[in-house]
């Protein structure tokens, strides 16, 4: 038989406090997390939750020796191997926590099929985190300095929940939710004006020793697209609007080709060389002035320098292209209201353009060796987070 231990003894410290037992199979090598929980209106049902994708036979209600369930009650178990107690453990509490959170006022079939969800994004999620974690480890490339973009997160200690915050990747939506968790109305703030007032409302730690206690408790998740979406994304969301005007000219004169052109405005691809040159003269050498005084602009700034995934272990690493999977299950997981739905990846869409079609028509603007040379000054973001420079979203540049 199966004997049971307290979470509290191998979890000391946690905010969660969902009820559970932890239930040792040494017969079949798993470990069980299992809960109990009233539901509000009467109802019978036992769900029985095992992976089957480790080479284990299916896990059964008998092989576990589960009680039937009881009126009123449902019963939850998920089963791991032994090996991944300690890549699956945090995933447990956040399961049953949401579980915790949303049980009392969800009808059966509800919870059901948001246990399924977690369960199957989860495995998403997870694979992106081991993807990150390996890449790390091949190429030993951490953060030489922790401060460098640590004012990029913004820290809801009261709901235990952390975000950094990558521009021009759904940050204005985050930032936004941000501060209507804490009751901030954004009703009348303008997309200028919501960073600044979110800054004050979340400031960054000053203390370096307090800022990596703070690390190791929150729900911690950044979020990334396609570096060349965010390149597009960025040139027409600023440039022509005078964003940076200072280095426009800048800008024309190294990179414009007909300098009969008299345009004030730089086109993409002076945009995006000058934005390539930039990260390329940084990478090369860290102690140089343009990254110690952080004069890449955040808009089109490396995501592996900025958020530091060599550095922090996410919960979760959501992407612009699966947003409304990825915010269902930070909204489950927290038991917190999320960003209005967004299309996958969207661009300042223009009527009957796709995001892939506008990526597409402003990088034909340049040659093949000008956009080589975008994709090494983006390398690690798109090896990090398992992109293709000739690929967005299956469909071939």
């Amino acid at each position: 038989m199966p004997h049971g231990t307290n979470l509290a003894v191998l979890n000391s410290g946690s905010h969660y406090s969902t009820s559970m037992t932890v239930i040792f199979l040494h017969q079949c090598h798993m470990v069980c997390l299992h809960q109990k929980a009233k539901l509000n209106r009467q109802a019978s049902a036992t769900l029985l939750y095992a992976t089957t994708n480790y080479g284990h036979p299916p896990v059964t209600k008998e092989s576990l020796a589960v009680p039937e369930g009881q009126q009123g009650y449902i019963q939850i178990v998920i089963a791991v191997p032994n090996s991944n107690i300690s890549k699956s453990f945090s995933f447990f509490q956040i399961l049953l926590k949401s579980i915790h959170n949303f049980l009392k006022n969800s009808a059966q079939h509800t919870i059901l099929q948001s246990v399924e969800f977690l369960h199957q994004w989860k495995s998403v999620l997870q694979s992106r985190l081991t993807h990150v974690e390996e890449v790390c480890l091949k190429s030993k490339h951490k953060r030489r300095n922790m401060l460098f973009g640590y004012d990029s997160f913004m820290m809801d200690t009261k709901r235990h929940i952390a975000y950094c915050k990558n521009s021009k990747a759904g940050s204005s939506s985050w930032v936004r939710q941000f501060l209507e968790w804490s009751g901030v109305s954004t009703y009348k703030l303008s997309t200028d004006n919501l960073h600044g007032v979110a800054k004050a409302a979340f400031p960054p730690p000053v203390m370096m020793a307090l800022w990596t206690e703070i690390l190791k408790k929150p729900f911690k998740f950044t979020v990334v697209r396609h570096p060349f979406t965010r390149l597009v994304s960025a040139y027409r969301d600023k440039i022509p609007k005078g964003y940076k005007k200072s280095w426009h000219k800048f800008m024309i004169e190294r990179f414009r080709k007909n300098k009969s052109d008299n345009s004030s405005i730089p086109t993409f691809r002076e945009f995006a060389l000058f934005a390539a040159q930039q990260v390329i003269t940084c990478s090369q050498d860290a102690s140089s002035e343009l990254c110690v005084a952080g004069e890449i602009d955040v808009h089109w700034h490396p995501y592996y320098l900025y958020c530091s995934p060599c550095d922090i272990t996410y919960d979760v690493i959501s992407k612009m292209e699966t947003f409304d999977n990825d915010k269902r299950f930070v909204s489950l997981v927290t038991g917190l209201k999320t960003p209005p739905t967004k299309s996958s990846g969207e661009i300042n869409k223009s009527p009957g353009s796709s995001t892939q079609e506008i990526t597409r028509k402003y990088l034909e603007t340049l040659t093949k060796e000008e956009v080589e040379t975008l994709y090494q000054a983006y390398y690690y973001d798109f090896v990090l987070f398992d992109y293709s420079p000739h690929h967005l979203d299956g469909v071939l540049f």
